[in-house]
């Protein structure tokens, strides 16, 4: 189930799921190692905070809108495994597993308390211009999948 990526309670459990994790965790399927995939959230976090700005693709401004409906239709439905992901979004290098959780942990942190009417009308790479409510769903859906993925 979707929740509340402002609310406190929220951010609490997905820094408990981060923590749970350590620098032999596998993922479920996927290609990223941990650390990877720590990196790679914390990203989508600076996409989501207007701080990292990646060029969108031709595809997505035919198929960008469809996308983001499929993902809004059901809110309760998971992201799919082994989604496409931007190229951008492909991380290469292992970083220092300590170092990349707790780099994503400030920035969940920083998601509670962001002021949520500055994600009105931001430019998704991908979904395009959504709304309060579209990057909330999204932000969770996203985390949420990533750490499922290494199952916690």
């Amino acid at each position: 189930m979707v929740k509340d990526m402002f609310a406190e309670s929220t951010t609490r459990e997905f820094v408990e799921r981060v923590y749970k994790l350590d620098s032999t965790s596998t993922p479920e399927w996927g290609k990223m190692n941990v650390s990877q995939m720590l990196r790679h959230c914390a990203i989508v976090l600076d996409i989501t905070f207007g701080e990292k700005d990646l060029k969108r693709p031709f595809v997505s401004y035919l198929f960008g809108k469809m996308a983001l409906k499929g993902i809004l239709k059901d809110v309760n439905k998971p992201l799919g495994k082994n989604s496409p992901t931007h190229k951008e979004l492909i991380i290469e290098n292992t970083g220092d597993f300590e170092q990349e959780r707790e780099n994503l942990i400030q920035k969940i942190n920083k998601f509670q308390v962001l002021n949520q009417f500055d994600l009105n009308n931001r430019v998704h790479p991908f979904f395009g211009k959504m709304n309060i409510k579209e990057w909330n769903i999204t932000s969770y859906k996203h985390l949420d999948h990533h750490l499922t993925q290494f199952n916690v």
